[in-house]
């Protein structure tokens, strides 16, 4: 589990931040701040169970720059505006007379992405979901990230893939407890996910921290690809449609591709 301050990914309220690529989303929107604003709101966000002095936030975001007071001001109020926030309504930046700032919202010690793990689309908001069942997490997204998608043309090639996908992952660990069996300890074994639907398919990423895989659900909305952190029972829903298969990192840990297969139309009876 990262602290708080090692995390990429927060979220609070209807809000998440995305520290890697620097965006404040909003149900999957993207929150226009400067980025002065955005440096603030990071920085109280991360030192969000302490007082961040005044000064030290000047210093912080414009370093070996001298600047009035006022242009501090000034962003916290642009920042308040963006996060929704009224006159009387400090949910998330509290103004400590005399002092500073400090952030004022709960937030949950939730899975850090790898960097750049999933980039999003215009057309494929990675959002999370809840279920009573699992520890699915409520919408955020993470997302964010551009998901690059193929088209196969036939559900035979996707069982062909996960054969395939099978096969290279035991050749590969057979490679491997025989060529260094004295020096690695025995592979751990655990399920890649507890969840009452068929999940299948799974796709280790490259740092070994993080899996995708594919989930098939009769509950509207909930089938798709999702990324799980290994040692750990929260989910994310990368996808939401049910013929998006066999999810693959890209070496860098960057991407993750997945097969859309095309849509089966019933037979006409004439």
């Amino acid at each position: 589990m990262a602290t708080l301050a090692q995390q990429r990914f927060y979220e609070f309220g209807e809000f998440q931040l995305d520290a890697g690529r620097r965006l404040l989303l909003r149900a999957g929107d993207v929150v226009a701040l400067t980025p002065k604003a955005f440096d603030i709101l990071l920085i109280l966000v991360r030192n969000r169970g302490r007082v961040v002095e005044k000064d030290e936030l000047m210093r912080l975001v414009w370093p070996g720059t001298v600047v009035e007071e006022n242009n501090l001001t000034r962003n916290i109020s642009s920042l308040r505006k963006a996060l929704g926030e009224g006159p009387n309504d400090h949910r998330f930046i509290v103004t400590v007379p005399g002092r500073g700032y400090q952030f004022a919202a709960v937030i949950p010690l939730a899975m850090p992405l790898p960097d750049g793990a999933v980039e999003a689309s215009d057309h494929l908001q990675a959002t999370k979901t809840e279920e009573s069942e699992s520890s699915v997490v409520s919408p955020s997204v993470l997302h964010t990230g551009i998901l690059a998608g193929g088209r196969r043309t036939g559900g035979l090639g996707l069982y062909f893939a996960i054969a395939a996908c099978v096969l290279v992952s035991a050749s590969a660990w057979l490679y491997l407890s025989r060529h260094s069996q004295a020096a690695l300890p025995p592979p751990r074994v655990i399920p890649v996910v507890a969840l009452q639907d068929i999940a299948e398919c799974a796709s280790i990423s490259p740092d070994g921290n993080y899996v995708a895989f594919e989930r098939h659900s009769e509950s509207p909305g909930l089938a798709g690809i999702y990324l799980k952190q290994v040692d750990s029972e929260r989910y994310l829903q990368l996808t939401r449609v049910a013929r998006d298969a066999c999810p693959a990192w890209s070496p860098d840990g960057r991407w993750i591709a997945f097969s859309r297969l095309p849509e089966r139309s019933e037979p006409s009876i004439s």
